[in-house]
């Protein structure tokens, strides 16, 4: 209780005013004593019970006795003050209550009065031992409602910072002498530029040579910067703080809001935040910066700065930069700049669009020296340039280096004319305007733009001014050669032309000066002319070395010359003289840019009501001139103007008059001819003012003679009337009558009288009436035209009636009538598609606003197409009052059954036109189609049934709904198929497509099938696009079927199975095919083109002049509009037959295998890539009528294609069997027996042109005798003699023997052994039985004779294991015809592999063993095993190892494949195979 009475005691003690005083002061006058400061506290306020005290009013004053830092309330614990009485100011947690803080630097002083308070602190001096320098700490303050004031009196503006609403939490303030450390946690305050900090954190320390602002984050209400700042000075270096104040920061992924810092140095644009980071260092008037990043918007920068005198206003800012990347824009490069920077940027940099820059430049505010590449939106470049003066802009000088890539100078100087452009330039001068450009420029245009053409290698050195080069252009173009040299000076009171311009070839129509297919210019010109304006330009210009080429010829010019000159009288001479061009002269006085309305007037004063076009007065004009062809041929190559043709003539304005006289013996200009054209006009004739006679005009379209028109005026009207015949036989009359007038609004007024035409039999009368109303209304600018009413009938009460009128290009209203008029009358001739009926109704087409808005009813009876009747038809199109909606109703209807109907409406609303029809469809006929195949589709037939509903945009519509096609089909006459569609084919309609599901195809010659689905597509009826997929479904299916042409690259039949694709849109389709051959195949291809044949090298001869063909290099069809690949597996069923000689009947065909990539495509590509083997063949070897023999082809000879089709490579072997004897060969009369001998053709080098070569082996002879033929056959020419007469007599021959009869007679007797074994063979392999008749060499002059023989070949398979092949004969005609001669073998099968045979055989001798009456023959019985192996390890495998039973593999599907339309070989089955099931 007593210790309770002794703290209510202190506590009432301690409350008291003048003890809190006493304590307050007791506080303080330790530390003033100490320092010499003046710190006042005016009470101390404890409490015993909380042990917490109250510092109030904390005054510390600064060394003018002013202010320096006053606290209104500092709330702290008790056992603080008891440290602060003590003298320690060591204080735990405090808390402040309204702080003031000034920091102020007097005038005249450089130490702000903080600068000083701190000094007294720690005067510098040694302390006397165990004195402690001032010391104060905290270890966690709180600052509520503070600010804080920065002035320097020293300023124009003093008050430099002044910060209210501050608030603060730190922890481990400490102030230990001079130095001050203190970790902010959060620091808000607001500036009194209206700048809100909402949190700044750092680890702060300050003493007498650093401030640092350690782990820095500012975050106000738009900007956050985080980094590290460090500020490293002597004090006295604050007086002078632009320039000695050094500074490190680091920043890392900071962001600033340029408004706020405008707040404080308003040089920046407004409303940007840039993100940025990088390293500074340095004072912050030469402050470096490294490592820059800096991003605002599409501003991005990279690179190391340097920036002097940026705060200096007596030395010139400077800023150097090494750029690793700036890209921004004009407008953004001056907002995230300076303006001291931004604003003197020239206004030209914006036409770069955002830009790229990379390099080093040095700028200030007058100058930039910049060496850097500049990659922009219009282009690239490379500058090295030095540029002052730039605060003029425009007006800026330079000197330099400038290398353009691909810049777009057209786009820069706004020129459309201009391009791309690529150049090196040396340039000094001044200006970037055209208006203020005056500079010299010295180097070489690689590539410029002009006219959409590009120039190449133009050297350039000259001064450029506003519109004035003087220098020199030298242009070594490949399209464009020329060399300038002199003045053009348009910028002058006059404009000056004096210089020398040699053109050594320029192609005008490669330049885009002239739309012809040939235009070459050559030349020189020498220019000296002066004057204002064209109307007193005087001087003169002269060609030299002119000459032109267009597509006729090339011309050649005599040198001429341009005079323009003034008499006395001020009366201009226009004078040309030139027998090329044109001679003659225009004189008098005139302006040239009036000369149009001068004409005008004159012609228009014969009209009372004309209203004159307003010229100058006293203009008078007289001209002659005769024109020459060659210049009207040069500029108008499909123009040609007779001899003696003329123009001549005068006008005087003041008068009205107008005279003119031109006449030409012929005109022939664009496939049309005008023979003997004379035109006069004499505006003040009293007999007529114009006359054109024309004796002759035949035209592309109409031929006319004897056409006159001729006109006077009555009144203020002109009366026309011409008269002309016309037709190919000038049968069809035309008697026009017709005026011409101006209204009371000055407009033209032409008016049909009374006229009649007749026209293909038939007369049409116009204005039958002959009242005012056909009349035709048009204004001056030929953009108002109406039409009153215009009227045709004739004797068939046929009529045709149109009103209506067209303003401009956005109003019409047209109204066209009929009254049982003919189709054909009135439709325009559609290739292919001829319509035809009687037609009554209007058509009325109304375009309002750009929206085209028709409204018709037509009925059209016996409506054809291409002659076939197809009903009635009728079509009706009505619209709203608002024109917004428009009903259709169209039906086809024939005897009482509609075959046809579209019915719905169109509505028109915001430019938008929508369609809601329906359609429906009724055995439509197809047949009335056909013709639009154009020769690629033909036979087009059979009915539609079926309804679809069309909706959605008019160009582009949805349709929906199922089509079926009933008996239909259609033909390709190129591969002479046709095909017909299965009953009732489904075509679905969706949106853009045709859905063709499932089409069922079958071939009409032979039946057939394969499968089309697939889609075909749009996007406004414009852009067609094909996915169709057509399968066979492992059938064969025909695609070819023709017959041999002289043109054809092949012929036959062809069968696929397999699938195909054709995609793609319909002018890039590409057709791809996996398929192979099928059953029925057979292709021939022809090979010669020769007239006659010499022998078997192909050597053609042929009589002069008789026949060139074989020097025709034979050329592949273009295929427009395809690419093709096939990718084709050829299959042994398929037959080829390659007629090597049509007119012989050579040919060589056969069977095999392989596989070939076919592609062909628009451009004329047809390529060829594969491997054909042979598999079976049989070579017709036909030659002069003395050789027919048949070969077989030995199996794997191979064709070779690697691109070109008829490039192909042979590599083919043909063998002739026949039982001969050698004893000529080998002069042995004592050889009597014949021995088997092979003649072999050997096919190699191209497919087109191939090389033949003979060789003769002997299979089964012996070695000696094979040995003994070889030796005599080795000679090349013996060979092949021999070769020639095994073939054409079936005997060897000596050197002394040649061509007899027996050759003959051997072919003709081989021949009909041929068709008897045709007759005698079958389809069964079981049994074959043939009858040969062989021939002997019964020469009487030869050494060695043999005997005809007439024999029996006989095979046949008695079993599947026993097999009998033999050939008897019998000789005939020779000394021993009892005899019977011949082989016989039996070979039986002793596995079920087939590879242990047993064989038993009879065989003739070779050699004659006794005289010639006896033949000997040999026995024998062996056996024989077979094993196929690729080495010793598989042999010993099969031999000696047991095998497991294979298992048998699944029969694979066969495919097949087909070629495109001019392939060069396609592949079916031989007629003999038997046929396939399912096929």
């Amino acid at each position: 209780m007593a210790l309770v009475l002794l703290m209510v005691l202190g506590s009432l003690v301690l409350s008291m005013p003048v003890v809190q005083t006493k304590i307050a002061k007791y506080a303080t006058n330790s530390i003033n004593t100490e320092f010499g400061t003046n710190i006042q506290i005016d009470r101390v306020s404890l409490s015993l019970f909380t042990l917490n005290a109250g510092i109030k009013g904390i005054y510390i004053e600064d060394y003018q006795k002013d202010t320096l830092a006053y606290i209104h309330k500092l709330s702290t614990s008790i056992l603080n003050i008891r440290n602060m009485a003590n003298g320690t100011l060591e204080f735990g947690d405090m808390e402040v209550d309204g702080i003031l803080f000034n920091l102020k630097t007097y005038e005249g002083e450089r130490d702000t009065n903080l600068d000083v308070f701190v000094a007294k602190l720690d005067d510098g001096k040694p302390r006397p031992p165990g004195t402690p320098p001032f010391f104060m700490s905290t270890d966690e303050i709180q600052i509520n409602s503070g600010r804080f004031r920065l002035i320097d009196e020293n300023l124009e503006a003093q008050e430099v910072l002044n910060f209210s609403e501050l608030k603060i939490l730190a922890k481990d303030f400490q102030i230990l002498g001079p130095e001050v450390t203190l970790q902010i946690e959060d620091l808000s305050t607001l500036a009194k530029r209206g700048i809100r900090l909402k949190k700044l954190t750092t680890n702060f320390k300050y003493t007498k040579e650093q401030m640092r602002f350690d782990s820095l984050l500012v975050d106000t209400e738009e900007s956050e910067i985080k980094g590290n700042l460090v500020f490293n000075y002597n004090r006295e270096d604050f007086a002078e703080f632009l320039d000695k104040v050094n500074i490190e920061a680091q920043f890392d992924e900071s962001s600033v809001a340029l408004n706020e810092v405008n707040a404080f140095y308003n040089e920046f644009g407004k409303d940007r935040i840039v993100t940025f980071s990088g390293q500074m260092g340095g004072v912050l008037n030469q402050l470096e910066v490294d490592d820059l990043y800096v991003h605002m918007e599409n501003t991005g920068i990279h690179g190391d700065f340097v920036f002097s005198n940026i705060f200096s206003d007596e030395a010139p800012f400077v800023m150097r930069a090494d750029l690793d990347n700036l890209t921004s824009s004009y407008y953004q490069l001056r907002a995230i700049l300076p303006n001291i920077l931004g604003e003197n940027i020239p206004e030209t940099v914006q036409k770069l669009g955002q830009f790229t820059v990379r390099g080093d430049a040095e700028v200030t505010e007058t100058s930039l020296d910049v060496k850097i590449n500049l990659n922009t939106a219009v282009g690239s470049s490379y500058m090295d340039v030095q540029m002052t003066n730039l605060q003029a802009k425009n007006d800026a000088s330079y000197i330099g280096f400038i290398s353009l890539i691909d810049f777009d100078l057209g786009d820069f100087i706004e020129d459309d004319e201009l391009g791309l452009t690529s150049l090196d330039f040396n340039v000094e001068g001044k200006g970037f305007a055209a208006e203020n450009l005056n500079t010299e420029v010295i180097g070489d245009v690689y590539k410029l733009q002009f006219n959409n053409y590009e120039y190449n290698n133009i050297k350039v050195s000259g001064i450029l001014k506003d519109q004035l080069f003087d220098g020199s252009l030298l242009c070594n173009d490949e399209n464009f050669r020329f060399d300038f040299k002199g003045l053009a000076d348009f910028g002058g009171t006059e404009n000056k032309f004096n210089f020398i311009a040699a053109v050594d070839y320029a192609d005008l129509k490669e330049l885009n000066f002239i739309d012809d297919s040939i235009s070459i210019f050559k030349g020189h010109i020498n220019m000296d002319i002066e004057g204002r304006t064209l109307d007193d330009m005087v001087g003169q210009m002269r060609f030299s070395n002119t000459t032109y080429q267009n597509i006729n010829t090339t011309y050649y010019f005599e040198d001429f010359a341009v005079f323009s000159s003034f008499d006395r009288d001020t009366v201009r001479t226009i004078e040309i003289n030139s027998p090329d061009i044109i001679t003659g002269y225009v004189k008098g006085k005139f302006k040239v840019n009036e000369v149009g309305k001068l004409v005008q007037n004159s012609v228009g004063s014969i009209y009372t009501n004309y209203k004159p076009f307003e010229i100058s007065e006293g203009q008078h004009v007289d001209f002659n001139f005769k024109i020459y062809n060659k210049i009207v041929d040069v500029f108008f190559p499909e123009v040609v103007f007779g001899p003696n043709t003329f123009m001549r003539g005068s006008i005087i304005s003041d008068e009205g008059d107008f005279k003119m006289t031109f006449k030409s013996p012929s005109i022939e200009a664009f496939d049309n001819t005008f023979e003997n054209v004379e035109l006069k006009i004499d505006n003040k004739n009293p007999l007529f003012n114009t006359f054109v006679s024309v004796e002759d005009m035949s035209t592309v379209y109409y031929d006319i003679k004897d056409f006159s028109l001729i006109n006077t005026t009555l009144k203020d009207t002109l009366f026309f009337r011409t008269e002309f015949k016309g037709g190919s036989e000038y049968n069809d009359s035309y008697n026009l009558n017709f005026y011409h007038t101006f209204n009371e609004n000055n407009r033209s007024v032409i008016g049909l009288k009374k006229s009649d035409i007749s026209f293909k039999g038939n007369t049409w009368v116009l204005n039958k009436d002959g009242n005012s109303k056909n009349k035709v209304i048009i204004n001056k600018t030929l953009d108002s035209i109406i039409i009153e009413d215009v009227v045709m009938d004739n004797n068939n009460k046929e009529q045709i009636r149109l009103r209506g009128e067209l303003a401009d290009s956005t109003y019409k209203d047209l109204d066209l009538q009929f009254k049982i008029v003919s189709l054909s009358k009135i439709t325009p001739a559609i290739d292919s598609l001829k319509m035809n009926g009687s037609v009554d109704g209007f058509l009325n087409i109304l375009q309002k606003d750009g929206k085209y808005l028709p409204t018709s009813s037509l009925n059209v009876k016996d409506f054809s197409v291409n002659g076939m009747r197809l009903g009635d038809l009728e079509v009706g199109i009505f619209g709203n009052n608002n024109l917004t909606q428009f009903g259709v109703s169209t039906w086809l209807v024939d005897n009482g059954k509609e075959k046809m109907s579209i019915n719905g409406k169109v509505t028109n609303i915001n430019n938008k036109q929508q369609v809601d029809l329906a359609a429906n469809f009724t055995d439509f006929s197809l047949e009335p189609f056909s013709p639009l195949g154009d020769g690629v589709i033909s036979n087009i037939r059979g009915s539609v049934i079926g309804s679809a509903k069309i909706t959605g945009d008019l160009y582009n519509p949805s349709i929906n709904g199922t089509l079926s096609l009933n008996n239909a089909g259609i033909g390709i006459p190129y591969l002479n198929v046709d095909y017909n569609f299965a009953p009732y084919s489904r075509v679905r309609l969706f949106d853009q497509t045709f859905y063709f599901e499932n089409v069922g195809l079958s071939d009409v010659a032979e039946g057939t099938k394969a499968t089309l689905d697939g889609t075909i597509s749009h996007t406004g009826f414009s852009d067609w696009y094909l996915g169709l997929d057509v399968d066979t479904k492992n059938n064969r299916f025909m695609i070819l079927n023709t017959d041999y042409d002289e043109e054809s690259l092949y012929y036959g039949k062809g069968f696929i199975n397999g699938t195909g694709s054709i995609y793609g849109p319909t002018d890039a389709l590409t057709i791809a095919v996996d398929a192979t051959t099928a059953r029925g195949t057979s292709l021939k291809i022809p090979l010669s083109d020769v007239t006659s044949i010499g022998d078997y090298s192909f050597i053609n001869f042929i009589e002069k002049g008789e026949s060139n063909s074989f020097e025709q290099e034979r050329v592949l069809q273009e295929y427009q509009g395809l690419e093709m690949a096939f990718d084709l597996a050829v299959t042994p069923e398929a037959e080829v037959e390659i007629v090597v000689d049509q007119s012989t009947g050579s040919s060589l065909k056969g069977t095999g295998e392989g596989i070939l990539l076919i592609e062909i495509n628009t451009n004329g590509k047809f390529n060829m890539y594969g491997e054909f083997v042979a598999v079976t063949g049989e070579y017709n070897f036909k030659y002069g009528g003395v050789i027919d023999k048949k070969f077989k082809v030995r199996p794997g000879g191979t064709i070779l294609w690697e691109r070109d089709p008829l490039a192909a490579q042979l590599n083919l072997e043909a063998v002739y069997a026949l039982n001969a004897n050698p004893a000529p060969l080998l002069d042995n009369s004592g050889f009597a027996g014949r021995i088997p001998t092979e003649v072999i053709v050997r096919l190699d080098g191209e497919l087109e042109s191939p090389n033949i070569n003979f060789d003769i082996d002997f299979p089964g002879t012996s070695s000696v005798v094979q040995s003994e033929l070889q030796y005599r056959l080795q000679d090349p020419t013996v060979k092949e003699r021999n070769a020639f007469f095994l073939l054409a007599q079936g005997t060897f021959v000596d050197s002394q023997s040649g061509i007899n009869q027996q050759a003959v007679t051997g072919n003709l007797i081989q021949t009909a052994s041929g068709l008897l074994n045709q007759i005698l063979g079958g389809d069964n392999d079981k049994f074959n039985l043939g009858v040969s008749y062989e021939q002997g060499l019964l020469d009487p002059n030869a050494s060695t004779r043999t005997e005809n023989r007439i024999g029996v070949t006989v095979s046949t398979q008695i079993s599947d294991r026993i097999l009998v092949n033999g050939r008897v004969g019998v000789p005939v005609g020779g000394v021993s015809e009892t005899v019977v001669a011949g082989d016989v073998e039996v070979q039986v099968l002793l596995n079920e592999q087939g590879t242990l045979s047993a064989k038993i055989f009879n065989r003739e001798n070779q050699i004659q063993r006794f005289l010639a009456e006896r033949q000997g023959y040999t026995q024998g019985v062996g056996l024989s095993y077979q094993v196929d192996f690729n080495s010793f390890k598989e042999l010993m495998q099969k031999v000696f190892k047991k095998k497991e039973k294979a298992q048998e593999p699944p029969r694979q599907k066969e495919a097949t494949e087909v070629m495109g339309q001019d392939s060069l070989i396609r592949f079916m089955p031989k007629k003999d195979s038997p046929a396939k099931t399912g096929q």
